[in-house]
């Protein structure tokens, strides 16, 4: 699960946002103090977007916290630069063969969430393309993209959904502290 992140650096001329949001919303800052404000970064691929390469088109990527995604980056980076250095990774045509378990050992290392997508190709195999050309969910993939974004927003709403109820049992402890005080 994402953890933390703070969207600009401490070097940025830009104010952070976990400074200004909760300004907006009431919060006491003893509470504020200890709330996350997240923002996440995506990384999705995809594989066999044509019926011609397999009856699925697969759909899968990683997301995290703006900081573990940048960190990982880095040092997928530096896995890719050392030698036999590769300008990226790409399994199918072969050429990344020694960077695999390099690549197992970036995602295993940082706190990134995977989600793969499979949608089948056949639903739209028979279909007339000219028919429904430029049409959003004409394409397996417009299915696929929309099934990978609701999945991650529910895995987010799950994350606030947690984080809600933390704070909500932390502002009832505040307001009986602040009665018990007057």
């Amino acid at each position: 699960m994402a953890t933390a992140a703070l969207i600009k650096s401490e070097q940025s001329e830009y104010p952070k946002i976990s400074r200004i949001i909760p300004h907006l919303c009431g919060i006491p800052e003893c509470l504020r103090e200890k709330r996350l404000v997240v923002a996440l970064r995506a990384f999705f691929d995809e594989s066999a977007t044509s019926s011609k390469d397999g009856p699925f088109l697969i759909m899968a990527g990683y997301v995290g916290a703006v900081e573990e995604f940048e960190d990982a980056s880095n040092f997928w980076h530096r896995h890719l630069k050392a030698s036999p250095s590769v300008q990226y990774f790409h399994h199918k045509d072969g050429s990344s063969q020694g960077k695999i378990l390099p690549l197992a050992e970036v995602i295993g290392s940082h706190d990134l969430q995977g989600f793969v997508i499979t949608m089948p190709h056949a639903p739209f195999c028979n279909r007339d393309s000219s028919a429904a050309k430029g049409m959003f969910g004409s394409r397996v993939y417009d299915w696929a993209f929309v099934y990978a974004v609701s999945n991650v927003l529910g895995w987010v709403n799950a994350i606030v959904m947690e984080d809600n109820a933390r704070l909500r049992r932390e502002l009832e402890k505040f307001h009986e502290d602040e009665t018990d005080i007057s």
